[in-house]
C-alpha cells in the first residue's frame, strides 16, 4: 500500500510540476518543499474555488502553508526513499594482492528507482571476462578462481584468489538493468579499479641440503612476520629434527630414505591468516602422490653407460606446482624442475628414485612424494675390436668340465653375425652354425654367451686331448661392410687326472664288498646309494686311503639295480650342466615341449615358444635324461595334454622321439590362494580367506613384512580378519595376506620373486559430464583405479571416508549423486597368488558434491515480541551449504527488501517494521526461503477516525462586509485506553498516514464548503440588507 501512494504521488507530483527549479519566494522558518507546495494549493484549489465563488480567493495563503506541512508529513511516512543516481563506487587508489593469495574488491552500485538489475559482470582490461552472471562467458584463465560476493541490488564486491602476475591490471563493474515497458539500460564504472600482483612473503619456498646431513628447509620472505613449521599429512608437528634456520627457514633433518612412498609432508607459516582459507580448504590442495616415468632411446632393451635417460615426474595437483624435489637413494639432488634428464649415465647414476612435488600458497606448503622407481645403468664395453679372456692359464680335471670366461667388444654401427671357438687353430669347438663344430666336441660343449658382447664357453668331460690354445673369432657385418677379428695370444688349456673321481674295486673277504675309492689329496670321502638316492647306511664302513667300502653281495641286488658312488662335500660346476653325454652314441641336439600337439610349451629355441607361456615356463631338465617342465602362473587355459619331443644326431644321422601317452594336466581353484572380503558391523575390517580344504591359515603383513597383530583374529572357515578402517591405512599403503605353512614350490624360482608382485601404487580418476565446472546434486560421476600390476587384478576395493564400499569393480559408478556421495576416496588394487595377496592402496581423492543451501531459517534476538523503540537483529541461518552461500535476500511477505547481507538490524523499532519476515540464501547452485517469523511490538494503538463532524459560525445580528466571524468545527471520537499487551498488533503506518491524509483533505474541503456558504450568505445578506434599507428609506 505505502509503495502504491508513494509512486502515486510522485507521479502528480511530477506531471503537475509541483518542485519547481525557480522559487517564488521565501518565509522565516518555512523550508523550501513547504513553501512550493503551498503555492501549488494557493494556485490551484483557491483559484478554482475563486471561479467558483465569483470573487478572489479569500482564503489565506499562509493557512495553505500551515495544511502543506500536514501533507509533507503524510508524504514522508509514505515515501521512505529518495531518488539515486547511476553510479559505481570503488575503493580509493590501487589495490595490492600476493602472487597465489587472493584480493576481495570492494564495490557498490546505485541506479534510478524504478529499475531491476538483469545482470552483473566484471571484466579485466575490457577484453577479459572476469566475472559474468552467465557462467559460460567467464574467460577460462579465471575459471575457479573468481567468487562474486555481491548481489543485483547494491553490493558488487568481487574476490579473485590464486592470484598470478597476469592478473594484474583494470578490474571494471558494468550492470544492466530492465523498467516499465521493458526499457533496458546499462552503466558501466569508471576508471575502474587498478589490481597489481607481487610476490607474496609469506609463501613458504622449499630447498634441500646435504650437509651436514640431510634436510629440507622450509623459509618465507625476510618481510613476513611469522615463522614456518613442518607438519605430517595428518596434522602431526613433526618435532625430532626440526629446528629453527636462519632468515625465516625451519629446516626439518630427514633424508629421503625416512620418507614412506606417497608420504605428505607440510610447511605451515604459524600465525598467518589468508582471506581466502576458507574457499580452499588446506588439507585439499594437497597434489595426488605423484609417479616417475623413465624413458630411454627407443629401440634399446636397457640403459647403458653413456646413454641418455630422462626421468618424469608426473602428478595432478589442484593448485600450480612450484617445484619439485629428486632423491637417489638417501641423497637429495638438487634438480628442481620436472624432468631429470641424464647424459651420458654412468654405472653410478643407477639406483632407487624418487621426485616430489612441491606445491605453495599464502602461509602453507605441501610436499607430496612419489613411489620409488629403480633404474639399473648396465656397464658399457670399450667401443674398440677386442677379445678379453682370463689371465694366465686354466686347468681342469679329466672328466670333469671348465668354463672359459670371455668378453668381446666392436665400433658402434656393426652386428654380430657369427661366433666361432677354436682349438690350436684346426678344430673347431664351437660354431653358430652347429654343423660345423669337430665331431670330438660335439654334445660336450655349451656356449654361454650371446651375440652382444658375451663369448663364455664350457667344455664339459674333459679329455687329455681337450688341452691346448682356445681362439675366439666373431663376424659382424654394417653399412654394407663385413669384417671379423680374432682374440689373440688365446687361452691355454691343460686337462689331469682329478682326484676326487673315483674308482671301484671289490673284496671276497672277509666278505663280499665294493670298495669306492678316489685320489690322495682328495679332501672328500665317499658314500653309496641308490639309484632313489638312499644313502646305503648298513654295511657301509670307511675304508683306507680316502675309500669307503659296501659290504654287499650280488644277491643282495636285485637284476637291473643301480648303484652311486657320491664324493661327500664335492660339487662339480658341471653336475648340473646339459652337456653330459648319454653314452648311447645319440647326442641330444634339441628339446621341447608341447601343448596338445599345436602350442609349443618350450623349445631350446626361444623364438619358437608360444606367447601364451613367454616368461611362465622353466625348463628344469638337461640334455641327458631329466627332461623335468615348470609352469608358473597357471590358468585354466594351460589345461590339456603336454608332450616331450627330443631330437639326436650320432653317427653321421639324426632321429627324434615325441612321447605317445602325453601328460594331461588339469587347472583348477588353489585352496589356498587368498580372496579378499571386508565388512562393515560390527567394525570396520578386511576378510582374507581361504578355500575349506586348505589345511593352513592366512595372516596379514605390510609392506615390510611386520606382522598385523592389533586387531587381526581368526575368522571363520580358514579367514582372518583384520578389523581396520580406511583412516587408518596411510596412502600408497600396501598389506599382504600370506597362508602360513604354505609353501609353493614357485615361491624361490628367479623369474617371479613373491615381493615383486605388489601392484604399482594405484590411482584414483574422477570422470564427470564435459563441460562442467564442479558436481553438483543430481549429477552423474565415475571413480576409475588406475594400477599396474605384474598379475592380473583379481578385484578392487572401495572406501569414501572411514566406510569401506561395498564396489569391487574397477570403475565406482555413482548416478544422479546426493549430497552424502560426497568425501574422500581411495581405492585398492587385490591381486593373489597360491599362499599369498597384495592389496595396494591409493592416494585419497577429494570429491565435492555441490547443493543449494538447507534448513534456512530466521532468529530474531532478543526476540520476537519488542517494546516499540527497542532494537532487533535478525540473522539468516541455515544448517549445511556447498559452496557456502553468497548472497541473501530479505522480505516483508513478497515484498523484497534492500540488502543482502545475513543479518538485518532494526534500530529504534517501530510499527511500521512490526510484521512477518523470512530470508532467502542462494550459493551460485540453487536459492532457499525460510519460513517466517512475526515480529509483534508492545504499542499505543490509534484511536477510531473522527464522526459526527459539523461546523457552526457565530455571526452578530448585523453582519458587514471586513466582519469577523467565528467558525466552529465540531466532531466526536473515542480513543481508547493506551493498550500495552504483549498482542497489540497497531495499524499499519501506511494506512494510519492514509486515514491522516484523508481526514485532512475532508477537513480542508469542508473549510472550503463553508467559506463558500459563509460569502454566498454573505452576499446574499448584504443584497437583502441593502433592498431592505432601500425599502425603508422609500418609505
Amino acid at each position: 500500500m505505502e509503495q502504491f501512494l508513494k509512486e502515486a504521488i510522485l507521479k502528480h507530483l511530477e506531471e503537475r510540476k509541483v518542485i519547481r527549479n525557480s522559487p517564488h519566494g521565501f518565509i522565516k522558518d518555512k523550508s523550501y518543499l513547504i513553501r512550493q507546495l503551498a503555492l501549488w494549493i494557493w494556485e490551484n484549489v483557491d483559484g478554482k474555488l475563486a471561479r467558483l465563488s465569483g470573487s478572489a480567493g479569500q482564503l489565506s495563503a499562509l493557512c495553505w502553508t500551515e495544511m502543506a506541512w500536514v501533507l509533507v508529513a503524510a508524504f514522508c511516512l509514505l515515501s521512505g526513499a529518495y531518488a539515486q543516481e547511476w553510479g559505481v563506487t570503488l575503493a580509493p587508489g590501487p589495490l595490492a594482492g600476493g602472487i597465489g593469495s587472493c584480493v576481495t574488491i570492494p564495490c557498490s552500485f546505485t541506479y534510478p528507482a524504478g529499475w531491476n538489475v538483469s545482470a552483473v559482470n566484471w571484466t579485466r582490461a575490457r577484453d577479459q571476462t572476469v566475472y559474468h552472471s552467465d557462467e559460460a562467458r567467464v574467460h577460462a584463465a579465471f575459471e575457479g578462481r573468481v567468487r562474486y560476493l555481491g548481489d543485483l541490488q547494491h553490493n558488487c564486491s568481487l574476490r579473485v584468489a590464486g592470484l598470478s602476475p597476469k592478473d594484474q591490471g583494470t578490474y571494471r563493474f558494468r550492470f544492466e538493468v530492465v523498467g516499465d515497458g521493458s526499457s533496458h539500460n546499462a552503466w558501466t564504472g569508471q576508471p575502474g579499479q587498478r589490481l597489481s600482483v607481487s610476490a607474496d612473503w609469506c609463501r613458504p619456498s622449499l630447498w634441500r641440503r646435504l650437509k651436514p646431513g640431510p634436510s629440507l628447509n622450509c623459509s618465507v620472505g625476510a618481510t613476513c612476520p611469522h615463522r614456518p613449521a613442518w607438519y605430517n599429512r595428518a596434522g602431526a608437528r613433526l618435532s625430532p629434527g626440526q629446528t629453527a634456520g636462519r632468515a625465516k627457514s625451519t629446516k626439518l633433518r630427514i633424508s629421503p630414505s625416512q620418507l614412506a612412498p606417497g608420504a605428505a609432508l607440510r610447511c605451515q607459516v604459524e600465525g598467518y591468516w589468508d582471506e581466502c582459507d576458507s574457499d580452499q580448504p588446506l588439507g585439499t590442495v594437497a597434489p595426488n602422490v605423484p609417479r616417475i616415468e623413465v624413458s630411454w632411446p627407443a629401440g634399446k632393451a636397457a640403459l647403458r653407460e653413456g646413454d641418455n635417460f630422462t626421468l618424469r615426474c608426473q602428478a595432478a595437483a589442484l593448485r600450480p606446482v612450484a617445484g619439485y624435489v629428486w632423491s637417489r637413494g638417501d641423497v637429495w639432488l638438487p634438480e628442481a624442475r620436472q624432468d631429470l634428464r641424464v647424459d651420458k649415465a654412468a654405472v653410478s647414476d643407477g639406483g632407487s628414485y624418487a621426485c616430489g612435488v612441491w606445491v605453495s600458497g599464502p602461509g602453507w606448503g605441501y610436499l607430496s612424494l612419489s613411489a620409488r622407481e629403480s633404474v639399473q645403468v648396465q656397464r658399457a664395453y670399450a667401443q674398440n675390436w677386442g677379445v678379453t679372456l682370463a689371465p694366465g692359464p686354466l686347468a681342469g680335471w679329466a672328466g670333469s668340465c671348465v668354463t672359459i670366461p670371455c668378453s668381446f667388444t666392436y665400433p658402434r654401427g656393426w652386428t654380430v653375425r657369427a661366433v666361432i671357438w677354436t682349438r690350436d687353430g684346426d678344430q673347431t669347438v664351437y660354431h653358430s652354425d652347429k654343423a660345423r663344430a669337430h665331431a670330438a666336441f660335439e654334445g660336450r660343449v655349451r656356449y654361454l654367451g650371446d651375440q652382444q658382447h658375451n663369448c663364455s664357453l664350457r667344455v664339459a668331460g674333459l679329455r687329455p686331448s681337450d688341452q691346448g690354445t682356445y681362439h675366439f673369432r666373431f663376424y659382424t657385418a654394417g653399412d654394407g661392410k663385413s669384417d671379423t677379428w680374432m682374440g689373440q695370444p688365446g687361452q691355454q688349456l691343460s686337462v689331469s687326472a682329478h682326484p676326487c673321481q673315483p674308482s671301484l674295486g671289490h673284496r671276497l673277504e672277509p666278505g663280499p664288498s665294493l670298495t669306492c675309492s678316489m685320489g690322495a689329496t682328495c679332501p672328500h670321502r665317499p658314500s653309496w646309494y641308490d639309484r632313489d638316492g638312499a644313502q646305503q647306511s648298513p654295511g657301509q664302513t670307511a675304508g683306507g686311503a680316502g675309500a669307503t667300502e659296501l659290504q654287499i653281495s650280488p644277491s643282495q641286488l636285485a637284476p637291473g639295480a643301480a648303484l652311486r658312488c657320491q664324493v661327500a662335500g664335492y660339487r662339480d660346476e658341471c653336475d648340473s650342466a646339459q652337456s653330459q653325454p648319454l653314452g648311447t652314441g645319440w647326442n641330444v641336439s634339441a628339446v621341447n615341449w608341447t601343448r596338445d600337439g599345436n602350442q609349443t610349451v618350450y623349445h631350446s629355441d626361444e623364438a619358437r615358444v608360444h606367447a601364451d607361456f613367454k616368461g611362465r615356463v622353466r625348463y628344469l631338465g638337461d640334455l641327458q635324461h631329466n627332461c623335468s617342465l615348470r609352469v608358473a602362473g597357471l590358468r585354466p587355459s594351460d589345461q590339456g595334454t603336454y608332450h616331450f619331443q627330443f631330437e639326436v644326431e650320432g653317427n653321421g644321422s639324426s632321429d627324434g622321439w615325441t612321447s605317445d601317452r602325453g601328460q594331461q594336466l588339469t587347472v583348477s581353484a588353489h585352496p589356498c590362494q587368498p580372496s579378499l572380503g571386508h565388512r562393515l558391523e560390527p567394525g570396520p575390517s578386511l576378510n582374507c580367506s581361504v578355500g575349506a580344504t586348505c589345511p593352513h591359515r592366512p595372516s596379514w603383513y605390510d609392506r615390510d613384512g611386520a606382522q598385523q597383530s592389533p586387531g587381526q583374529t581368526p575368522g571363520g572357515a580358514g579367514a582372518t580378519e583384520l578389523r581396520i578402517s580406511p583412516s587408518q591405512l596411510a596412502p600408497g599403503a600396501a598389506l599382504r595376506c600370506q597362508v602360513d605353512g604354505y609353501r609353493d614350490e614357485c615361491d624361490s624360482a628367479p623369474s617371479q620373486p613373491l615381493g615383486t608382485v605388489a601392484p604399482n601404487v594405484p590411482r584414483v580418476e574422477v570422470l564427470w559430464p564435459a563441460g562442467k565446472a564442479a558436481l553438483r546434486k543430481g549429477d552423474g560421476f565415475t571413480l576409475r583405479c588406475q594400477a599396474a600390476a605384474l598379475w592380473p587384478i583379481a578385484r578392487y576395493v572401495w572406501s569414501r571416508g572411514d566406510v569401506w564400499l561395498p564396489e569391487a569393480r574397477q570403475d565406482l559408478r555413482v548416478d544422479k549423486a546426493a549430497v552424502s556421495d560426497g568425501g574422500s576416496y581411495a581405492c585398492g588394487v587385490w591381486v593373489s597368488g597360491p599362499g599369498w595377496g597384495y592389496l595396494s592402496l591409493s592416494a585419497r581423492e577429494s570429491v565435492q558434491v555441490q547443493y543449494a543451501p538447507t534448513g534456512v531459517r530466521v532468529t530474531a534476538a532478543p526476540g520476537t515480541s519488542l517494546r516499540e523503540g527497542e532494537s532487533v537483529t535478525l540473522t539468516c541461518s541455515y544448517n549445511s551449504s556447498l559452496p557456502a552461500p553468497t548472497s541473501y535476500a530479505w522480505y516483508w511477505g513478497d515484498w523484497q527488501l534492500e540488502g543482502s547481507q545475513e543479518e538485518m538490524v532494526w534500530k529504534n523499532i517501530t510499527v511500521e517494521q512490526a510484521r512477518e519476515y523470512c530470508c532467502q540464501a542462494a550459493n551460485g547452485i540453487g536459492k532457499s526461503r525460510s519460513l517466517p517469523i512475526t515480529i509483534t511490538l508492545r504499542c499505543k494503538c490509534w484511536g477510531r477516525a473522527p464522526k459526527d463532524m459539523n461546523v457552526t459560525a457565530t455571526l452578530r445580528a448585523n453582519v458587514h462586509k471586513g466582519d469577523p466571524v467565528n467558525l466552529t468545527c465540531h466532531f466526536s471520537s473515542h480513543v481508547p485506553a493506551d493498550i500495552t499487551s504483549p498482542g497489540c498488533q497497531c495499524l499499519a503506518p501506511g494506512i494510519v498516514a492514509c486515514v491522516v491524509v484523508a481526514i485532512l483533505l475532508l477537513v480542508i474541503l469542508n473549510n472550503v464548503g463553508l467559506c463558500y456558504l459563509f460569502m454566498r450568505g454573505r452576499r446574499q445578506a448584504g443584497a437583502e440588507g441593502a433592498a431592505e434599507a432601500k425599502k425603508l428609506r422609500r418609505k
